[in-house]
């Protein structure tokens, strides 16, 4: 009994001791940071770790949290061990959220602060370096982590405003990579917050179709029509809405007063004239198209759909010709319909493939009206 009683004794004191040392090895890894020598501060820390006794240490994981924070913060110094610790920032992240838990004293435990606030900033600028660069998963997942981070801080009392900047670049980042569920999520805390930029309701909007909730799509965008009526961007979503409903009188209507906004748009005035082709005004078809040219000289959709207008009169003139028994009516239809796709048509095709030579359709009308015109040889020309 008596030799029991010391052998837990003295594995009592090797415990103590080991335990003891471990903290010794943060205390170290501590000074290490201080003075500079952040490799002997990780090889430090890592060991200290070695300890279970130390998870459930805050000092050691707040010590973990500034070594890693400043791993990163010198990996154009220390490329070598920066190249070993990719993941320095996530781990700094993970080591002072760990160290909020596990710390007892409610005073202490704003310790994390001032490192978890570094780690959010540097993760929202690698954000932006990848988002300047299209590189829009790598920017979801940082910003992601500064979302995190700017959450955790004010729900722990540690921040007293809420950091609508983190919600905004996740809104669009997660957008841009497809995570349509979390830009919704994002877009509706910041409308939640007051922030009624006409930015956040186009994305959210075009987040609510991708994911083909038509109620909050369609609420949306009534909401934001209400809340911003001078605001072209969410007008243009209003009128997409029209033109899915197919809903021709109010569409025109809508168009006009977006023209009224915005009059430099061409593709407002190109759907204006499709209203009025579908309406029977050819008149105003053609006006509009017109329009929408010399608002934008290189708009190839608009020469291809004009061309299309008169290559359709054409057409109505071949119905017509198949049904003439009289000769010379015939003829003079003939040259109506050649009038109308040689003199018309062909030349407003020929400059929208001037303009998009890789436009599967425009490349296709062009060798209709050859093949109409007899024209085999520019056909050739175009190749397949």
């Amino acid at each position: 009994m008596i030799r029991k009683i010391l052998t837990i004794s003295a594995m009592t004191v090797m415990t103590v001791s080991v335990s003891f040392a471990q903290k010794g090895k943060v205390n170290t890894a501590e000074f290490n940071l201080t003075s500079g020598d952040i490799i002997k501060a990780k090889e430090n820390i890592d060991e200290a770790f070695s300890s279970p006794d130390m998870l459930i240490y805050p000092k050691a994981w707040i010590v973990k949290g500034n070594v890693y924070k400043t791993i990163y913060e010198l990996k154009d110094v220390q490329k070598d061990l920066y190249n070993t610790t990719p993941n320095a920032l996530t781990t700094a992240k993970d080591a002072y959220l760990k160290a909020f838990e596990v710390e007892v004293n409610p005073k202490k435990k704003k310790d994390v602060k001032d490192g978890l606030s570094s780690v959010g900033s540097h993760f929202y600028n690698e954000g932006i370096a990848s988002f300047s660069n299209s590189n829009w998963e790598d920017a979801y997942n940082k910003f992601n982590n500064t979302l995190v981070i700017s959450e955790f801080l004010y729900d722990n009392q540690l921040e007293t405003v809420i950091d609508t900047q983190s919600y905004f670049v996740v809104l669009l980042s997660a957008f841009n990579s497809h995570h349509f569920n979390d830009a919704i999520k994002a877009g509706e805390k910041l409308l939640s917050l007051n922030d009624n930029r006409d930015v956040i309701y186009t994305v959210l909007i075009d987040s609510y179709k991708q994911v083909g909730d038509k109620v909050k799509y369609e609420k949306t965008i009534a909401e934001a029509r209400k809340k911003l009526p001078n605001s072209i961007d969410i007008l243009l979503k209003e009128i997409n809405l029209y033109l899915e409903k197919g809903e021709i009188d109010v569409l025109e209507d809508k168009l006009k007063q977006a023209i009224a906004l915005d009059g430099t748009n061409p593709s407002l005035y190109q759907a204006l004239a499709n209203v009025y082709d579908k309406k029977g005004n050819e008149q105003g078809a053609f006006e509009m198209y017109d329009k929408a040219i010399e608002t934008k000289p290189d708009y190839y959709e608009a020469y291809y759909n004009k061309a299309i207008l008169y290559f359709n009169k054409a057409m109505a003139i071949v119905e017509k010709m198949n049904e003439e028994n009289d000769m010379k009516k015939y003829d003079l239809l003939k040259a109506q319909r050649e009038e109308l796709l040689e003199k018309k048509a062909l030349p407003l095709f020929l400059k929208a493939y001037e303009l998009a030579p890789k436009d599967e359709n425009v490349k296709k009308a062009l060798k209709e009206v050859y093949a109409r015109l007899d024209m085999f040889d520019e056909i050739k020309k175009l190749g397949n």
